[in-house]
């Protein structure tokens, strides 16, 4: 049914297209099951609306076009009909139809070439034929729509490159002619990048060795902006560094030049743009056929950083004025356009990337050459002023080294990195208004004081009591920038003392900005990976960040584990003592367990329980044990104590015996009976002490020592004392 409501609707001229396409893109299985008749008279009313000198009708049918070529019985069916109608359409369009018939017509030519693209037969019957049309078609209308047409042509260059082979010529004519306009660097960026491509793919098209045209076209540039970088010979003493003229005789030279010479005049300063505006596009054209060239191509790595080093050799630090520029103005046209080169060259060196670990052997060399960028004081010291009068270099440069630094693991030679950490802490400072404007004299004691009012010093008066509220914003992009590096300084390098330690107390002094900044006063995540970094990297610092740290974020997992370090149960070794037969003899039937060298904690663990419960078992029976033996003693112990008091009250003689503990009961060896007579050389007795305490867990643990001394007794008194009853 819905098929009907859009027959009915393209009939004449249609209300809306919006439901009408919306209904043959999402209804797709209607149109493969649509009849014969139906499907005649869709195609019929569409190309009758391609037909129409209407606008609207027209963009209409080129739009139901592009929607229904994404069926592949229609398209085989009608494949041929659809692109003859666009080619008729584009051969018939001129300056006076709207420019959105040309691009929609483009756009469902291109998505027809690439439906068909890979399809044999569809590509033998539609396309190839009309191939060489289309190509034409799209050089004429160039002009109208070059964004759109380039890129359409880069594809069909990228996959049809014999076909093209004619017009490779013609094509590479209309974009030099687009470059070589005083207003490509106006142009956006897009088309910028787009007629670069285009430019790096055209090599692809040369029948014979198509390598060796793309390296002969990269000599070109480069020797191109040699030539250009020469110019500043002119204005500066290139004598004074005798190493910029060896950089110079590395590059190579070249005759063929991509463009024409630059024509500069003194007299207009404003022509010295030019310089730094060839530069830039030189540059973007080196990058894209490093990146988007020919594939099966060896990189001449080693002369594009010769190049990036000459650029950045060429600066005010080493090289003077010649004596004939006196112009202030001049001088400082001059330094924009220094600043502009070095721009230049870090977008150069962004394009690089893709390279990876080829880029690591050049990485000292590079950051040698990038630390000529860096402005320096008279003091040696890194000049803040010069740095944000140039926000937008320092930024790129800062940008470009965290990419690079990125490619590595650890950088030993800290000291190369320390004047882009002083940019950059330059860069993090916040920025107020001066108290003071530039040409106000400062009043002398010498002027006369009048009784006039000084209106003038009305309004500074807010910046001294107020100067919080005058404090400059910095960009995002600016905070994001500094913050990235940062992060991979403090990660793949161990800074000095000095540096590293105003790193950190920018970096916390910013994540309590930001926590404070926010009403529900968390951290933002890019700061919590820049805290972590100066926990986990401390450097040559002696003073641990981590309590400060811990403050400011302290529900992060990651810290917790260094606050409050949670270590697994050490394995342990469980010995098993040996008891004597008696008490052993209960667990004769007991295994004792196998103790590995190493075990798990949860096996530690069962073990240990193991072990206690047959510790508790061995202490019961030895109670029940020392129970009955106690018993027994206690009889003799009672007649040995009565005899001895007896004895002692009839020679009025008292026997001290010390003991260890009141509750000691001593057993002699043998004691047949009270009377028993007493040899002439008596030994001394044996006795056997039993100590019962909570705390010990086994018995007769040193069999050979006794636990108690049995005090020495004159048997010969006791022999009187016996006779004289």
């Amino acid at each position: 049914m819905s098929i009907n409501i859009v027959l009915e609707e393209i009939k004449i001229s249609p209300s809306s297209i919006i439901p009408v396409l919306s209904i043959l893109h999402n209804e797709k299985q209607q149109l493969d099951q649509i009849s014969k008749a139906d499907l005649t008279h869709l195609i019929s009313r569409t190309l009758q609306l391609c037909r129409s000198p209407n606008i609207y009708n027209k963009w209409c049918g080129v739009s139901i076009i592009n929607v229904l070529s994404d069926n592949y019985i229609v398209l085989a069916n009608e494949g041929t009909n659809f692109m003859t109608m666009l080619i008729t359409i584009l051969e018939s369009y001129n300056n006076t139809i709207d420019v959105i018939i040309l691009k929609t017509c483009v756009e469902s030519l291109n998505k027809l070439i690439r439906v068909i693209r890979n399809k044999p037969a569809l590509t033998r019957e539609i396309l190839t034929p009309k191939l060489s049309t289309i190509i034409t078609l799209y050089l004429k209308n160039l002009q109208y729509a070059p964004n759109l047409c380039i890129k359409s042509l880069y594809q069909i260059i990228k996959h049809h490159p014999t076909t093209f082979r004619p017009f490779a010529n013609k094509f590479s004519e209309k974009l030099y002619a687009l470059m070589q306009n005083g207003g490509f660097v106006e142009y956006p960026t897009p088309l910028q990048k787009t007629i670069c491509k285009a430019l790096a793919i055209l090599p692809m098209v040369e029948k014979n060795e198509p390598e060796a045209k793309w390296a002969l076209d990269v000599d070109n540039i480069i020797a191109e902006i040699k030539g250009v970088i020469e110019i500043y010979d002119e204005f500066l003493n290139f004598r004074d560094d005798s190493e910029l003229k060896k950089l110079l005789q590395k590059l190579p030279q070249s005759n063929t030049k991509v463009f024409s010479s630059l024509e500069i005049d003194l007299n207009e300063s404003k022509t010295l743009l030019q310089i730094s505006s060839r530069v830039e596009i030189l540059t973007k054209l080196l990058g894209t056929y490093l990146n988007e060239g020919i594939s099966s191509v060896k990189v001449p790595l080693g002369k594009v950083f010769v190049l990036i080093e000459m650029i950045c050799s060429i600066n005010m630090r080493y090289l003077s004025f010649k004596s004939d520029v006196r112009d202030t103005e001049i001088k400082g046209l001059i330094k924009k356009t220094l600043y502009l080169n070095y721009q230049s060259a870090l977008g150069l060196l962004k394009s690089l990337l893709v390279f990876k670990g080829s880029l690591i052997p050049h990485l000292s060399s590079l950051w040698s050459s990038l630390a000529y960028i860096v402005p320096l004081s008279k003091s040696g010291k890194v000049s803040s002023t010069d740095v944000l009068n140039n926000e937008a270099l320092f930024t790129d440069l800062l940008s470009c080294v965290s990419d690079y630094l990125q490619l590595i693991g650890v950088f030993a030679d800290n000291t190369l990195l320390v004047p882009f950490v002083d940019v950059a802490l330059s860069l993090s400072e916040p920025r107020s208004v001066p108290a003071k404007p530039k040409g106000q004299p400062i009043p002398t004691p010498q002027q006369k004081k009048t009784k006039k009012k000084n209106v003038s010093s009305a309004p500074l008066s807010d910046i001294l009591s107020h100067e919080h509220l005058f404090t400059q914003s910095r960009s995002k992009h600016l905070l994001h920038v500094v913050r990235t590096f940062f992060d991979q300084v403090i990660k793949r390098s161990e800074l000095p003392p000095t540096q590293h330690y105003k790193v950190v107390k920018v970096v916390i002094q910013e994540c309590v900005e930001a926590a404070a900044g926010n009403y529900e006063s968390t951290v933002p995540g890019s700061f919590r990976r820049l805290l972590r970094s100066t926990v986990l990297n401390p450097g040559y610092d002696k003073y641990n960040v981590l309590p400060i740290v811990s403050s400011i974020i302290p529900n992060d997992e990651l810290l917790s584990v260094f606050s409050n370090p949670r270590l697994p149960p050490l394995p342990k070794h469980v010995t098993v003592f040996k008891e004597q037969e008696e008490q052993d003899a209960d667990f004769e039937n007991v295994p004792e367990p196998e103790v590995e060298a190493q075990v798990s904690s949860k096996e530690s663990a069962i073990l240990k329980l193991l072990d206690e419960q047959r510790q508790q078992e061995k202490k019961d029976s030895t109670r029940s044990r020392e129970t009955t033996n106690a018993s027994v003693s206690t009889e003799f112990s009672v007649k040995r104590v009565v005899n001895d008091v007896v004895s002692e009250n009839r020679s009025d003689k008292k026997r001290k015996v010390e003991t260890v503990q009141a509750d000691f009961s001593f057993k002699p060896e043998s004691l047949k009976n009270d009377s028993a007579p007493i040899e002439e050389n008596p030994k001394e007795p044996v006795v056997e002490t039993e100590l019962h305490t909570a705390a010990s867990s086994t018995v007769y643990d040193n069999a050979d020592e006794p636990d108690f001394e049995m005090p020495e007794i004159n048997m010969e008194e006791d022999s009187e004392d016996e006779d004289d009853e």
